[in-house]
C-alpha cells in the first residue's frame, strides 16, 4: 500500500504482515530506501561503467545502504541532511555524461 500527501512530498508504504497490527506492516524511511537503492543497483548492473555508480546517504540515515553499494561494486558517499550537500557529494556525478547517482 503507498499513500502520499497532498504535493507528493511524503510516503507511507506499508506490506502485508499477518503477524503486525491490523494485517499491514509500516516500513520506515531507511526500509524503503534501502528497497529502492537495491533496486537501482540492480537495475543499473549491466551499464558500461557499473562502479562509476554512486549512492549517496545523509548522516541520519541507515548504513544499511553503505553495505548495498559495496556488495554491488558502487561507490558511496555520507553528507549532511539537505538536497544541497547530497549534490555536492559527487562532484561530475550529478550532472556528468555517463555516470549515475542513485
Amino acid at each position: 500500500m503507498l499513500a502520499s500527501d497532498p504535493d507528493g512530498d511524503r510516503l507511507a508504504v506499508a506490506v502485508p504482515d499477518p503477524a503486525a497490527d491490523g494485517g499491514w506492516r509500516r516500513l520506515t524511511g531507511d526500509q524503503l530506501g534501502s528497497l529502492i537503492g537495491s533496486y537501482l543497483l540492480d537495475l543499473t548492473a549491466a551499464e558500461p561503467r557499473p562502479a562509476d555508480r554512486l549512492v549517496v546517504t545523509t548522516i541520519v540515515s541507515s548504513t544499511l545502504l553503505f553495505e548495498i553499494a559495496a556488495a554491488a561494486g558502487a561507490r558511496y558517499a555520507e553528507t549532511l541532511t539537505g538536497f544541497k550537500w547530497i549534490v555536492r557529494a559527487g562532484p561530475g556525478h550529478c550532472r556528468g555524461a555517463g555516470s549515475s547517482s542513485l
